[in-house]
């Protein structure tokens, strides 16, 4: 269920399908760990807190939930340097894929 819901925010996001399953395969296996990075932490946490305040207290599983993530994607995220989630993912996979926009 997550790979699928995961699968649709990429595409929504702008990934082409080719970026969207090199993506998934690294995702095959979440796992938890311990992080010694307050930077990490303080980022999660900040996350954690936007994702608290757009939801008021309902339930993910609303009809603007994939707006709700779309907005959060775009907030500006603390770290060693200021970033937005969603183009850090770009960052990311930009220089082992294809162009955003192809």
């Amino acid at each position: 269920m997550f790979r699928n819901w995961f699968s649709c925010t990429l595409g929504d996001e702008g990934f082409t399908e080719k970026q969207i399953d090199r993506i998934l395969q690294e995702y095959e296996e979440i796992a938890y760990s311990k992080t010694r990075s307050r930077s990490v932490l303080g980022s999660m946490k900040e996350q954690a807190f936007m994702y608290k305040y757009e939801l008021q207290g309902e339930s993910f599983h609303r009809p603007d939930f994939p707006e709700i993530v779309k907005n959060v994607n775009r907030m500006l995220i603390a770290g060693p340097d200021y970033h937005y989630p969603v183009e850090a993912l770009f960052e990311i996979y930009h220089p082992l894929l294809f162009n955003r926009n192809k």
